[in-house]
């Protein structure tokens, strides 16, 4: 194995609540810096309801924890 392997890096943009580009359980860190339910900063309507937003998050919170490999981090930033 070479340190290419190792220490590769790749960035996905997309919908968080579905990572199908990852098999579960194939990556070591997530960090994900989720919106804020009470400042959506210049988005007033992006979430309908606190319910929505708690179920946006618990959507992303699954598929972070099955894409992780076993005993890896986890760290989901809200500052």
């Amino acid at each position: 194995m070479t340190w290419q392997d190792l220490f590769m890096i790749k960035v996905i943009f997309g919908d968080s609540r579905n990572m199908r580009e990852l098999t579960d359980e194939s990556i070591s860190l997530v960090l994900t810096s989720p919106p804020y339910y009470n400042a959506p900063f210049g988005f007033p309507d992006l979430f309908p309801s606190y319910s929505a937003y708690l179920d946006l998050l618990r959507d992303v919170g699954r598929e972070v924890y099955k894409s992780l490999e076993k005993g890896e981090s986890r760290s989901l930033r809200h500052c």
